[in-house]
């Protein structure tokens, strides 16, 4: 599911990134660089959060099923 709302980020940035950039810069006064990093650290803080969220409790599931099969011998 995260990997699907990033590509579909990506399409979205790609696909109306003058309008994009028009409105923001109109706004915010940014060079189109500015946008662009700040758009791309933002596609970077949330593929963090999905790993944080979707692959440390996978770990941790695995952890105590490994710690439960060896109690149990």
């Amino acid at each position: 599911m995260s990997i699907a709302i990033l590509l579909l980020w990506l399409v979205i940035y790609f696909a109306i990134g003058d309008f994009w950039f028009e409105s923001h810069s109109k706004m915010f006064n940014l060079t189109e660089h500015d946008l662009s990093v700040i758009n791309y650290n933002g596609m970077l803080v949330f593929k963090m959060f999905a790993v944080c969220f979707l692959f440390c409790p996978f770990v941790a599931i695995k952890t105590v099923i490994h710690a439960n099969k060896k109690i149990q011998g």
